[in-house]
């Protein structure tokens, strides 16, 4: 005989998964005030990291933003982290609820798709440059960190599925054929799914490296010390809730390549 407890459980649990298969209903209409806060998550991060980079940063060491070494290769380094986190964790992420979030045509939701991955692959590259000029300016040494490795890892496979993904679905019949696409189009998903693990590991491991540099350098007198902290760790949190939105999204959907009219 079940308990109290285990009714009560079982009934908020049923009523919780009814909710989200509402939510994520792909037949149903998108919900406008859901879609708008999913948005919202998606853009947490980016913002976390500009108030961490711009703000308690530049208070707790000078270090905010410039395009030139000459005044601190610190601030060209900030533009790394905000323009990786932009790319990788908001809009990739818009990019792949394109389709599912978005009230708009199939083919129409194909072009914001590439339009956001191509902003993701420019910020992305933005930011590639601005670690290097820090490298270069700092005499410091390349790939001598986890993060690095995964980091450059991650770059190469985002820009070999964006290229893969825009000649295979973007460019006319018949080449690539429609059975190609067909053929390709779970690849590309399942593929974008893994390299939304990888960004989102890339960023949260390059956010616990500066929390590691601040931690041997920094001063915990501060009284900023402990607010860079805590805006770190949302971050890092705000980065890894992003990317579960995203796979909720995909993981264990169906769904199929469907043709341009």
């Amino acid at each position: 005989r079940k308990s109290t407890t285990q009714r009560s459980f079982q009934a908020i649990k049923k009523t919780t998964m009814g909710v989200l298969d509402r939510l994520l209903d792909e037949k149903a209409p998108p919900n406008v005030v859901v879609t708008a806060i999913i948005f919202l998550v998606l853009i947490l991060p980016t913002v976390l990291i500009g108030v961490l980079c711009g703000t308690l940063l530049e208070t707790l060491s000078g270090w905010s933003f410039s395009v030139a070494t000459t005044e601190s290769q610190w601030q060209v380094f900030n533009w790394h982290p905000l323009l990786m986190t932009f790319a990788y964790s908001t809009m990739f992420g818009c990019a792949a609820l394109s389709f599912k979030r978005l009230p708009i045509s199939h083919n129409a939701a194909k072009y914001v798709h590439f339009g956001c991955q191509s902003v993701a692959v420019l910020c992305s590259i933005l930011a590639i440059v601005a670690v290097h000029q820090f490298k270069i300016a700092s005499a410091n040494a390349e790939l001598y960190i986890m993060h690095a490795w995964v980091g450059y890892v991650t770059f190469i496979l985002f820009l070999l599925q964006y290229l893969l993904g825009a000649m295979s679905f973007l460019i006319p019949p018949p080449y690539p054929s429609v059975a190609w696409r067909r053929a390709f189009h779970p690849v590309h998903v399942a593929l974008g799914c893994l390299l939304l693990v990888f960004t989102t590991t890339s960023i949260v491991s390059g956010i616990v490296d500066r929390m590691w540099i601040w931690e041997l350098y920094g001063d915990p007198e501060q009284s900023v010390f402990a607010a860079a902290y805590m805006v770190s760790a949302a971050a890092g949190l705000a980065t890894m809730v992003a990317c579960l939105t995203v796979l909720s999204h995909h993981v264990g959907k169906k769904g199929g390549y469907q043709k341009m009219h």
